[in-house]
């Protein structure tokens, strides 16, 4: 990723600062997520719990997992455990190739009256005849 060295210098300061909130703000501009957890939990708190818990079933969590997954998510139980808890599973199976399948669900899902993708996620798809992804849209 190219960073012009002004927005470099910027970004450097504001670590060593410890100015948490505007880094954060101006990591966001690079397409970078930094939050407390990985970018799962945030999307089941925003919604998207259902879609997760479905690319988990697709991809060969048991039934025992999924079960008890679902009843975290009808029961809107979502501690650090049970967050610790998804967080396994979605290691277990394999972070990319959940991500993967994830995303095919997720690009389907911002539609008029449906649920929003956080601004700061950036969906970018390869399009054919070029070696480099583009933004959705260029």
């Amino acid at each position: 990723m190219q960073i012009d060295p002004i927005a470099k210098s910027k970004l450097n300061t504001q670590y060593k600062n410890c100015e948490w909130a505007q880094l954060i703000q101006n990591l966001k501009q690079y397409g970078i997520f930094v939050n407390q957890w990985s970018l799962e939990p945030e999307l089941i708190k925003i919604g998207y719990g259902k879609e997760i818990l479905e690319t988990l079933e697709e991809c060969g969590a048991g039934e025992q997992i999924v079960a008890k997954l679902h009843s975290q998510l009808q029961n809107l139980e979502f501690t650090e455990d049970n967050v610790e808890y998804w967080l396994k599973q979605i290691d277990t199976i394999g972070k990319g190739r959940v991500g993967q399948r994830l995303a095919g669900k997720l690009q389907h899902t911002h539609l008029p009256g449906g649920k929003e993708i956080p601004s700061y996620i950036i969906i970018r798809l390869p399009i054919k005849g070029r070696r480099k992804a583009v933004k959705v849209g260029e």
